[in-house]
């Protein structure tokens, strides 16, 4: 019942690593350069490493009298999650909705905020920032309001679908400029997107 929700605070915390690839790094260029910015990314990594090695608990070591699953047991088990029809219904709406949210606001929203919108370099990193917020605020939302509604009776594919069409609807108003307000468009976009998650 809780699913989606934790789903949604996991996206969500996988989010604010979005939000810093905009104008934190943006800001970060002002006083170093490409690769003192990586250097720094790969130090807090090794950072987080360590934290994880020293602080979760170790697991305990496995039963040698329990008896381990074969390669050839694993993979008839990854065949039939393949051949299951939940996973066949499901992933397409995910694959598509999730490739495009992630997709087009990490390779394709900056030069559009650019060239199209006609926003400065620091402008649409902003926008960018916000655009991520947008990602993470969704995750989070979506995964409650989905925990919600079903304690209601109202079926998570539902809210997918009710939202997908919502989405779609943003993305028709980007590609043909309805509206003059681009920024607007795109965090709607990025936080409307993320239901796609809840197929998981």
């Amino acid at each position: 019942e809780r699913l989606a929700l934790i789903n949604g605070l996991v996206f969500t915390a996988g989010g604010m690593g979005a939000i810093t690839a905009t104008a934190p790094v943006q800001m970060a260029l002002d006083v170093t350069n490409w690769r003192g910015v990586f250097s720094a990314l790969a130090g807090v990594t090794a950072l987080a490493a360590c934290v994880i090695y020293l602080v979760v608990p170790k697991d305990p070591p496995p039963d040698p009298s329990a008896e381990q699953p074969g390669v050839g047991a694993q993979i008839g088990e990854i065949t039939a999650i393949l051949k299951h029809p939940a996973f066949i219904q499901f992933v397409p709406f995910a694959v598509l909705t999730q490739s495009a949210n992630l997709s087009m606001p990490t390779l394709w929203a900056g030069p559009w905020l650019n060239d199209v919108a006609g926003l400065s370099r620091a402008e649409a990193a902003t926008t960018l920032m916000w655009i991520a917020t947008g990602l993470m605020a969704g995750f989070f939302t979506w995964g409650v309001v989905a925990e919600r509604l079903a304690r209601i009776g109202i079926d998570t594919v539902v809210t997918m679908v009710a939202v997908s069409i919502v989405y779609m609807t943003i993305q028709v108003l980007i590609t043909f400029g309805v509206f003059d307000a681009p920024r607007v468009l795109w965090v709607l976009f990025s936080f409307t997107g993320t239901i796609g998650s809840l197929a998981y």
